[in-house]
């Protein structure tokens, strides 16, 4: 098992928004708030507000959400450049045979865990990636912070539909994974020391 752990306490896509940092904090000690959630749900926005001529980018738990918006992004792309799309199909084969549709209708419908790199404005999806009984899932924690931490500043979020209460208020780590962040910090903590003891030894 190692022993050696470097931890990483800097946000550091949100380094220029010091509102967007102290909820991400928050978000990350499950201790957001109703405030917090109100702040959020002010960024609401239509559909036929998104576009991607300006950068935009879009994150999403979802594959056929995700694969809804390419499309959306690339028409709006020819239209605001006064160009002609053009489809061509591929010929690729795989190795055993087709796909069905089944298994393509479920691919599509399973989450999304690709993260983007540097979000100016991100039109956000903060729901469950998965339906029982007709009822989209409590998002899952740690799907809610990555998706909050890709964005640089608060003013940025776009949110494609409310963040529903029981996806916010009272998310947090379950106990296993919070067990498991604090051996991190304490192995962290003593990888410092010894670090900081060799450093003082050299000196000598």
């Amino acid at each position: 098992m190692f022993r050696t752990v470097v931890l990483l306490k800097d946000q550091v896509r949100a380094r220029d928004d010091p509102q967007l940092g102290a909820l991400l904090d928050r978000v990350r000690n499950g201790r957001q708030t109703q405030q917090d959630l109100d702040l959020l749900n002010a960024n609401i926005i239509g559909r036929s507000q998104v576009t991607f001529h300006d950068g935009l980018r879009a994150i999403t738990p979802l594959n056929r959400t995700r694969w809804a918006l390419n499309m959306e992004a690339v028409v709006g792309w020819a239209r605001f450049n006064k160009r002609h799309i053009s489809i061509f199909v591929s010929t690729h084969t795989w190795r055993n045979g087709t796909l069905s549709q089944s298994i393509v209708a479920q691919t599509i419908g399973q989450g999304d865990d690709s993260t983007w790199e540097n979000v100016r404005g991100s039109a956000l999806e903060l729901r469950g990636n998965r339906v029982a009984n007709g009822e989209p899932s409590k998002c899952d924690f740690t799907s809610l912070y990555v998706q909050l931490s890709r964005c640089t500043t608060l003013q940025g979020i776009k949110l494609l539909s409310p963040v529903r209460h029981q996806d916010f208020i009272g998310n947090s780590l379950d106990q296993a994974m919070a067990g498991g962040m604090q051996r991190l910090k304490y192995l962290a903590a003593e990888t410092r020391r010894v670090y900081e003891d060799q450093d003082v030894e050299k000196q000598w």
